[in-house]
């Protein structure tokens, strides 16, 4: 089986997915379809996207299954509770991995647009910080409009200290 899974830029190897060999060209182009529409770029980023890809191919596999139980057996099928538990455990797995994704890449997002609107360099924060939560809490105790003026403000103040 030859699946086109390199983990340095998915955070995932076929080791860790049920990928039967005639499902390999299908799953090829689902980790390319879906490595398109999300782009993570960073280990977290595929860290999550590897979650995600993970979760989304095992509901789909749950699917197969439970199509295939009901099929054979009709809704009084005795297995169709597990293959209903496991899609769902993958589905909670796969919308909080995607929640997780959109939140780090909509805060990276935040940056890069203050950043490229205004002239002072931003403080380098680690990724996990939710820039405009900071910037709230900031702006309740300070009456600052924007956390770029808060910015100025503690960098005027470390410069002059």
């Amino acid at each position: 089986m030859t699946i086109d899974l390199d983990p340095r830029k998915h955070g995932l190897d076929a080791s860790q997915l049920a990928v039967r060999p005639d499902e390999a060209a299908e799953f090829n182009r689902f980790l390319a379809g879906l490595f398109d529409d999300m782009r993570p770029s960073g280990e977290l980023q595929r860290l999550l996207f590897g979650q995600i890809v993970y979760a989304s191919w095992n509901m789909r596999i749950s699917r197969k299954s439970e199509a295939s139980l009901l099929l054979e057996h009709g809704p009084s099928a005795q297995d169709l509770k597990p293959v209903s538990q496991f899609y769902t455990r993958n589905e909670r797995a796969f919308y909080k991995a995607v929640t997780e994704l959109r939140n780090l890449q909509t805060e990276l997002a935040y940056r890069a647009t203050l950043s490229d609107n205004q002239d002072i360099e931003i403080p380098d924060l680690p990724p996990l910080v939710r820039t405009a939560h900071v910037h709230k809490q900031l702006r309740a105790t300070t009456g600052d409009r924007t956390i770029l003026q808060t910015w100025n403000r503690i960098r005027l103040n470390r410069s002059s200290g």
